[in-house]
C-alpha cells in the first residue's frame, strides 16, 4: 500500500518536474504556487501583514500557507489548495497600503512577480483546474499512506482514479479550456492496469 501511495506521489513529482515537462501548464502553475509560498513565508513582516489582512477579510484568525517539504507526499497540492482558498486575502494583501513597506526587503523582481501572479485572473483559473484534476489523486495518497490502510482499498482507489481520468478526458474533448492534462489521465489509466495485474484476487473480489 505504501508502494501504491508512493507511485501516485511520484506522478505528482513528475508533473512538477521542469525537465520532464509532461504537463507544461501544471509545472508553470505549481512553480508560481511555490514561489508565492516561499516569498510570503520567507519574509516575517509580510507574513504578519498577511495574517492581519486575513483577519480583516475573513473575520477569523489567519492561517499560514504551508511550506514546501520535498519528502511529504502531494505537498504541492496542499499548498495549492490553501493558496486557492486564500485567493481574496492574497489579492487584498498585494493591494494593501502596507504591502510596499512589509515587502521592502524582498528582491524587487520577486516582489513584482508576487503582485503579477496574484493579480492574474488566468493564474487562478489554472489553480482551479489543477485542483480539479489532482484532488482525487491527493485523496488516494492520503488514504493509502494513512495509519490504518487496508489492502482491499488499493484497487477501488485506482478504479476511482481511472474513472476520474476518463471523465476528465471526456470533458477535454468537449471543453477546450480544460486542455493540458492528457498525460495525467493516461498515467492514471496505466496505474490502474498495473494494479489490476498486481492484485488479481482483489480485482476479482471488487468486480
Amino acid at each position: 500500500m505504501g508502494c501504491a501511495a508512493h507511485a501516485l506521489a511520484l506522478m505528482f513529482k513528475d508533473v512538477c518536474n521542469a525537465k520532464k515537462n509532461h504537463v507544461p501548464w501544471m509545472h508553470k502553475m505549481y512553480s508560481k504556487v511555490l514561489q508565492i509560498s516561499d516569498t510570503i513565508n520567507g519574509c516575517a513582516p509580510l507574513m504578519q501583514l498577511f495574517y492581519r489582512v486575513q483577519e480583516e477579510t475573513l473575520l477569523k484568525k489567519g492561517k499560514k500557507i504551508p511550506t514546501h517539504v520535498p519528502t511529504r507526499f502531494a505537498i504541492v497540492h496542499l499548498i495549492t489548495v490553501v493558496v486557492l482558498e486564500l485567493r481574496l486575502c492574497l489579492i487584498n494583501l498585494v493591494n494593501d497600503s502596507g504591502f510596499a513597506q512589509a515587502a521592502k526587503n524582498i528582491k524587487e523582481d520577486r516582489r513584482g512577480d508576487l503582485f503579477k501572479f496574484i493579480m492574474d485572473a488566468a493564474y487562478w483559473k489554472a489553480l482551479e483546474k489543477a485542483v480539479y484534476v489532482m484532488a482525487p489523486v491527493a485523496e488516494a495518497i492520503k488514504k493509502l499512506e494513512g495509519d490504518y490502510p487496508l489492502l482491499s482499498a488499493v484497487y477501488p482507489k485506482y478504479v476511482a482514479l481511472k474513472k476520474h481520468a476518463e471523465a476528465y478526458e471526456t470533458e477535454l474533448s468537449t471543453n477546450p479550456s480544460r486542455q493540458g492534462a492528457h498525460w495525467c489521465a493516461s498515467d492514471l489509466r496505466e496505474a490502474h492496469q498495473q494494479a489490476s495485474q498486481a492484485s488479481p484476487n482483489v480485482v476479482e473480489e471488487v468486480v
